[in-house]
């Protein structure tokens, strides 16, 4: 918390014109009634961050309204950031109903702008046909960008639509790349869709020991939603392994 507020107060100089000349802030009280001053005349960055201390009620109470307020007045100004935080919440509906319609304008204007995040959720979105009508070749259009700066997440998503042939040229040798790109990563999904892609043999021929060992990693990991099926598979490949192919996995173990 201490670096976030000394952030905070060191952002507030670069934010503020009228006090250009004066010292920076020396506490957070100091800083906030800058973020507001510069807020009021306009400041984009001023806003987002006013907005961003809103949100996550950061030395401030948490008030979602306020954040919404001073992101949008920010988003309106291009600010990308902004863009992003206004969409994400639009689309998990944090002050009302969910609108992803709404949503989808302002991850489209992030995404434009480079920002990752955007790209993905703006990829999510044409992929599940949330607020637009579904779209594959603009889910991978949006995945790919994402996923060529390493977001896991999309290079997931894009694997599944490769695998499938939705939106683009069925390739199971780049849906595995992409699986295995965003299983080193950590993403328990994509470790448990490799262990499901080597169990079943996807492109190539079955390799047991491959999905055991991806089934292995999110059975011994906290994601309670997959522990269980990959704790099942584990045990059903056992009962198909070779006693070499068996003696391998528990020699690595």
């Amino acid at each position: 918390m201490k670096k976030v507020v000394f952030t905070l107060l060191l952002l507030a100089s670069f934010c503020f014109s009228a006090y250009a000349e004066t010292e920076p802030p020396q506490t957070f009280s100091e800083a906030m009634r800058w973020y507001k001053e510069a807020a009021k005349e306009g400041n984009p960055r001023a806003q987002f961050l006013l907005g961003l201390m809103y949100h996550n009620g950061i030395r401030v109470g948490r008030d979602l309204v306020e954040a919404e307020r001073w992101y949008r007045a920010a988003a309106l100004k291009g600010h990308s950031s902004a863009q992003l935080s206004l969409a994400v919440i639009l689309h998990k509906g944090e002050i009302s109903q969910a609108d992803p319609t709404g949503a989808l304008r302002w991850y489209e204007l992030a995404a434009k702008q480079g920002i990752t995040e955007a790209q993905y959720n703006l990829g999510v979105l044409y992929d599940r046909g949330e607020g637009v009508l579904a779209d594959a070749k603009k889910a991978v259009f949006w995945y790919e960008k994402a996923s060529s700066t390493g977001h896991s997440g999309a290079q997931n998503n894009l694997a599944i639509l490769y695998m499938r042939g939705e939106g683009v040229d069925l390739d199971l040798q780049r849906a595995r790349l992409l699986y295995e790109e965003a299983a080193k990563t950590g993403l328990v999904d994509a470790q448990y869709n490799l262990g499901v892609w080597y169990i079943q043999g996807k492109g190539n021929e079955q390799d047991l020991v491959s999905a055991h060992r991806w089934f292995s990693i999110v059975a011994s990991g906290s994601d309670e939603r997959l522990m269980e099926k990959a704790s099942r598979n584990i045990l059903k490949i056992e009962e198909l392994m070779s006693k070499s192919e068996l003696d391998s996995v528990r020699n690595s173990d």
